[in-house]
């Protein structure tokens, strides 16, 4: 499982997969995440997206998908990510 987060304060987005980060710009996402997503079939393995604006976070969606990322979990914020672990089973 990979995560994405979003930061549209600081305009910029991270990639955590395992012991690996990746901070890159919204400038540069798109790009980044296409040359990501065709590596080893990443686009068709789960990844969870939130991030700190809802609007950011539902762009961020929708050029996933548009690029073929086919396993999207959109958990919107971060506050519902924290909320979700802390459920009990």
């Amino acid at each position: 499982l990979a995560s994405l987060e979003i930061s549209a304060a600081a305009g910029s987005a991270t990639l955590r997969r395992k012991e690996v980060t990746v901070a890159m710009s919204m400038q540069d996402f798109a790009e980044r995440m296409r040359q990501w997503g065709w590596q080893g079939d990443n686009c068709h393995k789960p990844l969870l997206l939130f991030g700190d604006d809802a609007s950011e976070v539902r762009k961020a969606h929708a050029m996933l998908q548009e690029e073929g990322f086919t396993a999207i979990t959109n958990a919107w914020t971060r506050e519902a990510v924290a909320a979700a672990l802390r459920r009990p089973p």
